[in-house]
Parts: structure tokens; sequence; C-alpha cells
């Protein structure tokens, strides 16, 4: 799957001095990264609450 990342994030990710952390959100990644569908993503929940405006 084709995915952008804002330069922000990945500041943050930069930042991040917890290695679980880090581990955890690389393995995040190359899971999005590797999915062809949005169904093969674990754990991936539908947002609530949001309202498009155009």
């Amino acid at each position: 799957m084709k995915v952008e990342f804002k330069k922000t994030f990945l500041k943050d990710i930069k930042r991040l001095t917890d290695k679980r952390l880090q581990n955890a959100v690389a393995k995040a990644i190359l899971q999005v990264e590797t999915a062809e569908t949005l169904a093969q993503v674990k754990g991936l929940k539908k947002l609530s609450g949001y309202e498009k405006h155009l």
C-alpha cells in the first residue's frame, strides 16, 4: 500500500526514546506498507464522530 507521512510525524518518531514504543511503531508502519488492502491491517478501526467539511 502506498503510504505518505507528514514531516511532523517523522519528526515525532525520531524523538521517541522508548525502544519498545519505537519497535511497535516500526512494526505498525511495516504492516501498513506491506498490506495490499485495509482489511489486512490488524486492529484498524473506523473513525467515529468525524464529519467531513467541504
